[in-house]
């Protein structure tokens, strides 16, 4: 194309609704305000002119995108939202030259780009930005034109931010940490004002070596690691931007793009056992890590384990085998020697004999100790005969894989090793491949160094295990992990909070799982107790892996068994549970107040909502308030204090006002009456008490409400309950109800289902156990 001429540039974003043009435009006070600051700043003089234009090319309909400017003589660029009014400024410092305005369209969809040369440093740059017709997304790209020694152009360098802005990111230490401050490494900065209207500003590929720079308030940059040596002619720098009305929906907006760029397929909730079963966990924390009877030997104190629990009901269907089942060095991932292990428990645990299963270095030889497995660990699989997770490390300085395979550091880079590895996996039993110690292998490995390596330790070890049909599992893993993890479809778990999850871990887990949750990870809380009521709920309601690793004989059978049916199902919500967006600004501003999370589940167009409050510290305490809008529902709600056994009704526009209780917590189960006049509230004994593993078809008209209740092979009945202003009568196929129970003073209502135990078993996919259906219909008298 020919380049222009003109002195601006402007890319228009095409239009979702009239209603955001007329709020940006419209609008009184603050934001009028601000829109009127952002038309007549200096730098956007000359360019009002053509974004009107454009506008009015496009049939006059107003920009709910973002628009991208660039002035030629001085190097200065734009993006604006007018939705939002705001605007982010920055300089490339030098004029622009070869300026080419484009239109086209990639896996964002239609978009308008501005492309430019300019030199930077004396290296020769080509930037482009993107807007896109129906995404509030802005991409840049910085390419070095020929190779250069210690690269440190950030682009975009934005120096004007919107007034007011809050940071937030994820600390650059292991399971990503969250932080009320602007983090300068790779993670995602997170930008939101007291209206919570918000930006994502993040690297969008490259994510082992590229970084965020500024104090998001006045700066916000990116660029590559100052630790990169050099980069060859033609490589490319990618960044993302996105705008949104509310964190949850900037996030969601963020991810969804990521995926998009990177071409990863999200993984269901269902994608692998650990996702679709409760699971018995050896990890640290458990009471079997790096611990067995020695009467019976680690393989037969697992198997006497799974034998009890699936005699007492308790039908875990994976186990995960932590690092002590491998034979490894007695190094550090520093390469010092260890200290011998020390037992801090009431009543130590047994001294073993030292063994190359009993350290806690590196990997020396990744196969199953023989001192543990005589017969091998597919012997054990045969004989225990559920599938498990195999924990993984990094390579011991002294490993004989060093003269087999190309190790960088202590990753192993080399595709052969994952090869190996991975059937080795397949081979024995193993569904889930967990990598652990991520931030000390990117440490000690070279990653901030050399463009390939990361990429390398990270592609050929997904490549390998998708071959084997294996999934992944990440674990200790820094924020520029979990932006990786976007280029796998087979990495469906990752772990959002340290080792033994218990109170402390709270805070950390809810504001990490929306980061693993916007990006199509499904969130892992760790391994708890079932003595834990709180933990077994929040590990339900994450929507990912539900494990407890208690000493048998101690595991709460009614803990568990209120995560999932009797078949080992989890109950699950669509989602994960993630802060309600009031958490941010309470966190940014300090306030002592109770801390929310909400997920969802959503079937036939009828929406159940889960809400966890609890304090994150002593001080923390008061009153649970929000409102249906805080957690995704409209009009009129219903809301279920799950183990208070109280239902309240909140008007719409109102607020529902609690208290927290046990362990100063509260759990609520909030729905709305549909058409039919009915709040269905689900299963009153499940966590996830509308789960789709539990209630499926849910229709719902002016005259009833009908759902099918899904029982597992061995359950006799459930509990449905809910609200209306009548009392609505039951109808049953394939089953029957006992009296329905009806409070007029509350509007509650609870019916127990039992199936047809002479039905037909039926299976609903390849993977789910056969199950009976049961169809109820809960009508208007």
């Amino acid at each position: 194309m020919t380049p222009q001429k003109k002195e601006s540039f402007c890319i228009p974003a095409q239009n979702r609704t009239q209603v955001t043009f007329r709020r940006a435009i419209q609008s009184p006070g603050k934001r009028r305000a601000r829109v009127q600051r952002m038309l007549w700043s200096p730098i956007m003089a000359t360019v009002l002119v053509t974004v009107l234009t454009l506008g009015a090319s496009a049939q006059n309909k107003p920009a709910t995108g973002l628009t991208a400017s660039v002035n030629v003589g001085t190097g200065d660029y734009s993006v604006t939202s007018r939705a939002l009014a705001w605007q982010f400024r920055g300089s490339v410092g030098s004029p622009l030259k070869n300026v080419v305005r484009a239109t086209g369209r990639d896996t964002l969809g239609s978009f308008h780009s501005i492309r430019f040369d300019w030199s930077g440093n004396g290296v020769p740059i080509t930037g482009q930005i993107k807007t896109y017709d129906l995404r509030p997304i802005a991409r840049f790209q910085l390419t070095y034109d020929k190779a250069t020694q210690h690269p440190t152009l950030s682009f975009p360098n934005f120096t004007s931010l919107p007034t007011g802005l809050l940071p937030f990111s994820y600390r650059e230490f292991r399971y990503a940490p969250p932080q009320f401050a602007a983090g300068d490494y790779g993670t995602p900065w997170l930008l939101f004002d007291d209206h919570l209207d918000a930006a994502i500003l993040s690297p969008a590929g490259g994510f082992q070596v590229t970084v965020l720079s500024g104090d998001g308030q006045k700066t916000a940059g990116v660029a590559l690691r100052g630790t990169i040596n050099s980069v060859p002619a033609g490589y490319s720098a990618n960044s993302i931007l996105v705008l949104d009305s509310g964190i949850s929906h900037v996030f969601a907006d963020w991810g969804a793009a990521l995926n998009l760029i990177q071409g990863r397929s999200r993984p269901s909730n269902e994608a692998d056992r650990s996702l679709q079963y409760l699971g018995y966990w050896t990890d640290a924390g458990a009471h079997y890590y790096y611990n067995f009877d020695p009467q019976l030997g680690y393989a037969t104190t697992l198997l006497q384990e799974i034998q009890h629990l699936h005699s007492s009901g308790i039908p875990v269907k994976y186990l995960q085998l932590d690092s002590w089942w491998y034979q490894k060095d007695n190094l550090g991932p520093d390469g010092q020697p260890l200290q011998p292990r020390q037992s801090n428990r009431p009543n130590p645990r047994p001294t073993f004999a030292p063994a190359r299963w009993n350290v806690t270095g590196g990997t020396w030889l990744y196969e199953a100790s023989h001192t543990l497995f005589p017969k091998g660990l597919d012997a054990f699989h045969q004989q225990l005969g559920i599938p498990f997770v195999a924990h993984g490390r990094y390579i011991g300085e002294d490993s004989p894989y060093h003269d087999r395979y190309r190790i960088a550091g202590i990753a192993p880079i080399d595709p052969n090793y994952w090869h190996y590895v991975a059937a080795y996996l397949r081979n024995n039993g193993v569904f889930n491949y967990e990598q652990d110690w991520l931030g000390y292998i990117r440490q000690y490995s070279g990653f901030d160094t050399d463009l390939r390596v990361g990429d390398e330790f990270f592609d050929n070890m997904a490549a390998a295990m998708k071959a084997q049909r294996l999934t992944m599992q990440y674990c200790s893993a820094e924020p520029d992990m979990f932006l990786q993890g976007t280029r796998y479809s087979n990495l469906t778990t990752i772990r959002v909070s340290n080792d033994r999850f218990v109170r402390a871990r709270w805070h950390d887990f809810l504001f990490t799982s929306q980061l693993a949750g916007a990006l199509g990870i499904w969130p892992f809380a760790d391994n708890a107790t079932s003595q834990d009521v709180n933990a077994m709920l929040l590990q339900a309601l994450s929507a990912g892996p539900v494990g407890f690793g208690d000493e048998m004989g101690q595991e709460n059978r009614e803990n568990l068994m209120r995560t999932a049916r009797a078949d080992g199902v989890i109950v699950k919500p669509n989602t994960p549970l993630i802060p309600i967006d009031r958490d941010y600004l309470d966190g940014a501003l300090g306030r002592l107040v109770p801390m929310l999370g909400y997920t969802h589940s959503k079937e036939g167009g009828v929406t159940t909502a889960y809400v966890f409050a609890f304090a994150p510290t002593p001080q923390d305490q008061g009153p649970v308030e929000f409102q249906a809008s805080d957690v995704g529902l409209r009009g009129k709600v219903a809301v279920y204090d799950y183990f208070a056994h109280r239902l309240t009704v909140v008007p719409a526009g109102g607020s529902f006002h609690g208290d927290l209780e046990n362990d100063q917590a509260s759990y609520y189960v909030l729905a709305t009456p549909g058409s039919s006049g009915i709040a269905f509230l689900g299963d009153q004994d499940d966590f996830v008490s509308s789960g789709r593993m539990r209630i499926r078809n849910v229709v719902d008209s002016s005259k009833q409400l009908t759902v099918t209740v899904v029982f597992a092979q061995s359950e006799n009945d459930v509990t449905l309950h809910g609200y209306a202003q009548f009392e609505p009568q039951v109808s049953v196929r394939s089953g029957e109800s006992r009296p329905m129970h009806y409070d007029a003073s509350t509007g509650e209502f609870s019916v127990a289902i039992s199936p047809d135990q002479k039905a037909p078993l039926t299976s609903q996919n390849s993977w789910e156990p056969p199950v009976r259906n049961v169809v109820v219909t809960l009508r208007r008298p």
